[in-house]
């Protein structure tokens, strides 16, 4: 399980890090334009990870993590990967870790906005 969320975690980060710097040099971001940037960063990197996840679909670490992501079970989800990202996280109360439109709404959830529809992503071109 660990090599699975590793692997999207690096996914993220090697994506994440031009985009932030791009963020970072222009004026910032409020209101509406930060939540946009967030929204659809957010949904870029569900699109990201997703074969990650197929990949794993069917693989007693993709049941692992699912127990753990849902607070089922002996441990739940921090002590799981709170390692690699440093916080609790709430219980995953969307149906499936698997979609990625499910797991951009609880990403937004966690951000404290209400989940929209994703926007619709150019892959060539930053949020």
């Amino acid at each position: 399980m660990d090599a699975m969320i590793m692997a999207a975690n690096d996914a993220i980060l090697k994506d994440i890090s031009p985009k932030l710097k791009s963020m970072l040099a222009g004026p910032a971001l409020t209101g509406d334009a930060a939540k946009g940037w967030d929204s659809k960063t957010l949904m870029a990197e569900q699109e990201l990870v997703q074969p990650i996840y197929d990949a794993n679909a069917n693989t007693p670490h993709m049941a692992t993590y699912e127990r753990a992501a849902r607070h089922q079970g002996k441990f739940g989800l921090a002590p799981i990967v709170g390692p690699f990202m440093g916080a609790n996280l709430p219980e995953y109360r969307e149906p499936s870790l698997l979609n990625a439109q499910d797991r951009y709404n609880y990403g937004m959830r966690g951000m404290g906005y209400l989940p929209t529809l994703p926007p619709n992503i150019d892959t060539g071109v930053s949020p």
